[in-house]
């Protein structure tokens, strides 16, 4: 059976007379929501209508919660307080790709050496030159994208006009190059874009990390948040296997 898709706040304003309707009888094992980036996200779970019942799962050790977190990230912090019980007991699954660690500080830099120019710093160019090195030998966990491996090929070009442009001996710099800087300036941009573009476009590879923390509790009833942008764009759900079972998808953000 496929995902169920339903207008967004339908979670948060389940009732006593809409719960079956929505979550059926027997109730639903699998609940995909949109509040990925609430702090912390499945507030919907715990509100009067549904509490019970998701308490009562956690109680008897059948409830799981995947989380948009590293696992290494993941404290009881990363979900409700009621639903403590389920991190003591392991039960808590942080989703992230071990990639996307770089993502943000490679798109930090990139804007502090975009905000540079014309004149960065080397130390920083370097460094983001760093970055790029590291993306590639990690382009392996995400398909390996052509627009990684290219992009590194034009940064070693970019690395060695720097050095040049902005030698330590001044007497030794070669002159701006408008033409270059602007090219690097759109390099830059486009790279920045691509990164964004990653977080979505690798939902294939992030749904692997789910349905792998899934397959260890078969049984259990499991609730899984994304940001929502993981459920309109290459949408994550489509990459989710729970078999003929139904599951349901509330993309609000709550």
């Amino acid at each position: 059976m496929p995902w169920i898709l339903h207008p967004a706040g339908t979670f948060n304003g389940l009732s006593a007379a809409t719960i079956d309707a929505v979550l059926g009888v027997p109730r639903a094992r699998y609940y995909l929501s949109g509040d990925g980036h609430r702090t912390p996200p499945f507030a919907w779970a715990v509100r009067p209508a549904v509490r019970a019942h998701f308490l009562n799962l956690m109680a008897t050790g059948n409830l799981c919660l995947h989380v948009e977190q590293h696992q290494e990230d993941v404290t009881d912090q990363s979900i409700p307080a009621q639903f403590d019980p389920v991190f003591v007991q392991h039960k808590v699954f942080g989703w992230e790709l071990s990639m996307f660690k770089h993502l943000l500080p490679v798109m930090t830099l990139i804007m502090d050496v975009m905000g540079q120019l014309p004149d960065p710093a080397l130390s920083d160019v370097v460094a983001l030159h760093r970055d790029m090195v590291r993306m590639d030998a990690l382009a392996w966990s995400v398909g390996n994208p052509p627009w990684i491996h290219n992009a590194l090929a034009q940064s070693d070009v970019f690395l060695a006009y720097w050095k040049l442009r902005l030698h330590e001996n001044h007497a030794q710099r070669i002159p701006p190059n408008a033409a270059t800087e602007l090219n690097y300036m759109t390099f830059l941009n486009q790279y920045n874009n691509a990164c964004m573009a990653l977080r979505c476009d690798a939902n294939n590879f992030i749904a692997v990390n789910i349905m792998n923390a899934m397959a260890r509790f078969p049984n259990d009833t499991h609730l899984i948040t994304v940001g929502n942008a993981h459920l309109v764009t290459n949408p994550v759900q489509q990459y989710i296997n729970i078999g003929l079972e139904p599951g349901l998808i509330d993309p609000a953000q709550m």
